[in-house]
């Protein structure tokens, strides 16, 4: 028996036979060729883009929806991607290569850009491009550019790594369950099988190189574990574990329609962190009181030309439709360092620290402009709310709300209609804004904590730094202490207080953001039936003494301990599987 652990994505368990599939490096045939023969090599270039575009829209038609669908379109967009065609041709001219050979080079560079990026988003969007890559290869040599996969059977998948085509083209009644020896929460690959809604663990490193065709295989969704050739007793804890698991979930199950308000009274909405139309069935599911955070930076970083207002409306008038009568708080873009939109040559040495976010915008006012009024017309269709990231002062604040007036402004010349008491909100995730909320506070409607940022920023530890990850403390002495000046400051001036960022998803700590007063804690939609059952059954005031107690603490390990032992002896079925 070999157990192999990873991230779970897809809960639940399955059994059955497994089926191995590895992936071959793509040979590229390369040629040299002379000048006459380039206008031929665009034209193979042009036809090969067309098949791939044909191929996917068959697809498209293939019952594909949510995530899944949308995933599909922006394959669609890179194949229509100007700016990808005009760079492999002239690759072609230049360097008087063949189209395949050009194909390769071009995608290898985007590859590299986007595997040097501080962003998980964009590395993990590496596979996508390499996908889109090898299709073109693909109709230019006129061969499958990898081994075909065919499931005619229900097995288990075991895979080093699967294409987004992959997925879309195969049997999906026949996976049992799927195990990636790599992945990523943020690869599309991860989203696709997320939406399969079957057990899925991926990074399980080398379990598709020790398991053998037809081998016994179980997938436990539950624990991230993928156990090959199982004895008795394995098989006997994982149905033990199933069981427990299933009774867990229609508990939770039973509460998403109820009012997540704790004992004494208060109510604290249970909101989703989206960045996908495709999301909103599973935030719906899960009872979710609205959307607290719709990133809006996904729709201009897959693609090379930036998105219309007409496109970027019709996005947001669907979400507020959609979430209607709840709130969806619209975050303007977060654009810039880390997150590269081709054309736009944002490249810094220091991305975390850089031309980012309300900074970029500011820089790029039209964009700026487009996007705000995109949101302004959207308003009237449902509850919007607009929100600016990594505001760091008053004067970036100021500048942010004339534009913003300005687009109101537009609006009104021209005769468009919008909500005129659409709320206006800034985000907290550096600490001069932290300091200065009492400040910030007078020019908007609300504030929204963005705990990952904040956290890093404090204590000055980058999250993605494998030798200082250790540090990344959201419970440190001095974060807690900034948090409450935040929502002591914002409260004082009778505005809410939300916060959009990773400890909201955390039992531990969302008890203890509780405790600080926060209003609203929007999250992934995976973990609200969890956070929605633990408000339930808070006491407020109880929490509000652990706090109180945490506060007077002079280290991360002091109040991590004392808020795992306050958390066992309330919710420990809750907090630990």
């Amino acid at each position: 028996m070999r157990i192999f652990t990873g991230l779970a994505i897809g809960e639940g368990i399955a059994r059955g036979k497994a089926k191995i599939y590895r992936h071959t490096p793509i040979v590229v045939e390369r040629k040299r060729i002379a000048k006459s023969q380039v206008k031929r090599e665009h034209g193979l270039l042009d036809q090969a883009f067309q098949r791939a575009r044909t191929a996917l829209e068959r697809r498209k038609g293939n019952q594909l929806e949510g995530e899944a669908l949308e995933i599909l379109e922006t394959h669609l967009l890179l194949l229509q991607d100007p700016t990808y065609i005009t760079s492999i041709k002239e690759k072609i001219e230049d360097k008087l290569i063949n189209a395949a050979w050009a194909t390769e080079e071009v995608t290898e560079g985007i590859v590299k850009t986007l595997e040097a990026s501080d962003d998980e988003l964009f590395r993990q969007r590496t596979i996508d491009i390499n996908d889109i890559g090898d299709s073109i290869v693909e109709h230019l040599c006129g061969k499958s550019a990898h081994p075909s996969l065919v499931l005619d059977e229900p097995v288990i998948l075991l895979a080093d790594t699967l294409l987004p085509s992959e997925l879309f083209s195969l049997d999906r009644s026949n996976i049992l369950g799927l195990s990636l020896d790599g992945g990523g929460l943020a690869s599309h690959v991860a989203i696709l099988a997320r939406g399969l809604n079957i057990p899925t663990v991926i990074e399980t490193q080398l379990a598709s190189h020790v398991a053998e065709d037809g081998d016994d295989v179980i997938i436990d969704g539950i624990r991230g574990e993928v156990i090959i050739r199982a004895d008795h007793q394995a098989v006997q804890n994982v149905t033990e574990r199933y069981n427990a698991y299933l009774e867990h979930e229609a508990e939770l199950l039973k509460g998403a329609s109820l009012e997540a308000r704790t004992k004494d009274g208060k109510r604290i909405l249970i909101k989703s962190n989206i960045q996908t139309l495709g999301e909103l069935p599973f935030a719906e599911a899960e009872g979710s009181d609205g959307i607290g955070l719709f990133r809006t930076e996904f729709f201009f970083m897959e693609r090379s030309a930036l998105p219309s207002e007409e496109e970027q409306f019709r996005i947001y008038k669907e979400v507020l439709e959609r979430v209607a009568p709840r709130s969806v708080t619209i975050r303007t873009l977060d654009l810039g360092g880390d997150k590269v939109v081709s054309g736009l040559n944002l490249v810094e040495e220091n991305p975390v620290l850089g031309f980012r976010a309300v900074r970029f915008c500011l820089e790029h006012q039209d964009i700026f402009l487009t996007q705000m009024r995109a949101i302004l017309r959207a308003s009237p269709f449902g509850k919007a709310d607009i929100m600016f990231p990594m505001v760091s002062g008053i004067e970036e604040l100021k500048e942010t709300l004339r534009l913003f007036e300005i687009a109101k402004r537009q609006l009104k010349e021209e005769g468009v209609s919008f909500d005129p008491d659409l709320q206006v909100g800034t985000m907290i995730e550096v600490p001069s804004a932290a300091l200065i909320t009492d400040l910030i506070i007078r020019h908007v409607d609300f504030i929204s904590i963005g705990t990952n940022d904040l956290i890093q920023y404090t204590i000055a530890v980058d999250r993605n730094n494998q030798k200082i990850a250790h540090l990344y403390q959201p419970l440190h002495p001095g974060v807690l202490r900034l948090l409450k000046g935040v929502v002591d400051q914002a409260h004082g001036m009778g505005k809410r207080v939300a916060v959009c960022g990773e400890m909201a998803s955390d039992p531990h700590h969302a008890v203890v953001l509780v405790g600080l007063g926060v209003d609203e804690l929007s999250m992934g939609p995976h973990a609200l039936l969890k956070l929605r059952k633990i408000v339930r059954s808070l006491d407020l005031a109880a929490a509000q003494s652990l706090v109180e107690h945490l506060l007077t603490m002079d280290s991360s390990v002091k109040t991590e301990q004392a808020v795992r032992e306050w958390m066992h002896e309330r919710f420990d079925d809750l907090t630990i599987r």
